[in-house]
């Protein structure tokens, strides 16, 4: 796996902390990346794609006075309507 700049670990495995800290709790861009020892532009990145790979994470709160945090949304399943079927008479 690729590795990013300044820190010896893999990307999978950088991800995989990145998910259990979003997941454990209230954290921001900026304390993900001083945990992760990456930047705060690489924890964007990282985000961005797992939300292209089909992970929910959202972000609530309002950004513009650093009161926001990363969320991870549980998945809703949704089922198809059971159609009725008509008897043959």
């Amino acid at each position: 796996m690729p590795r990013y700049r300044g820190t010896p670990e893999s990307s999978a495995s950088l991800v995989g902390r990145l998910l259990l800290l979003v997941a454990g709790g209230k954290e921001t861009t900026a304390s993900l990346a001083g945990k992760l020892g990456v930047s705060p532009r690489q924890v964007n990145r990282y985000v961005l794609q797992l939300k292209e790979a089909g992970w929910l994470i959202e972000r609530c709160g309002v950004p513009t006075h650093s009161n926001y945090y990363f969320e991870l949304v549980a998945p809703r399943i949704v089922l198809p309507e059971k159609k009725r079927m008509k008897r043959p008479k």
